[in-house]
């Protein structure tokens, strides 16, 4: 099968997270105002709208195009690169929203991004980095349980003078067999 993309992404708007510039772009006026709400939901409200998108344009530091191929198939591209054909309009989505909080903390120009857990206690915080399935989620679940604040469980936010920012996702375990 003979792949063909759009390459007309006249759709687009500039955003902007914690610094980092952000392109999204679409063929599709009703798919750019779809990555643009689920932008808001990754980066939990921490986005602005850049209003003058050609002036904006010159200061990116990323670019995702999301559209469709001829048969329909949902893809992505990252900096004109194709990262991903997603089956359904979830799988797609929830691989953007990872993507995006990804680039976000990449090109971060006034936080530090960490992976990892963080909980608060007694005025301190607990920072858990680690990379993917090794249970930052559960050491943090256990830390709330027993009194800590929940900053995250993703990442710790770090700024210029060392302290830590919340970016309080909703706690989700993944099942574990016992």
């Amino acid at each position: 099968m003979k792949e063909t993309l759009r390459e007309d992404f006249d759709r687009k708007v500039v955003v902007e997270s914690f610094g980092a510039r952000i392109l999204l772009q679409s063929s599709s006026k009703e798919l750019l105002e779809m990555a643009v709400n689920r932008a808001h939901s990754a980066l939990l409200g921490q986005l602005t709208i850049i209003e003058n998108t050609e002036d904006a344009e010159a200061g990116i530091d990323y670019r995702f195009a999301l559209d469709f191929d001829e048969e329909g198939e949902w893809y992505l591209r990252e900096n004109d690169q194709k990262t991903n054909y997603g089956g359904s309009e979830f799988i797609f989505f929830k691989y953007f929203d990872s993507m995006l909080r990804l680039r976000v903390a990449e090109n971060a120009h006034d936080r530090v991004f960490v992976h990892g857990g963080v909980g608060g206690w007694m005025g301190e915080a607990l920072m858990i980095p680690a990379t993917s399935f090794k249970g930052k989620t559960t050491l943090v679940a256990e830390l709330i349980r027993n009194g800590a604040e929940y900053y995250s469980d993703e990442y710790a936010l770090l700024d210029s003078n060392g302290l830590v920012h919340p970016f309080p996702r909703d706690l989700t375990l993944r099942d574990q067999d016992v």
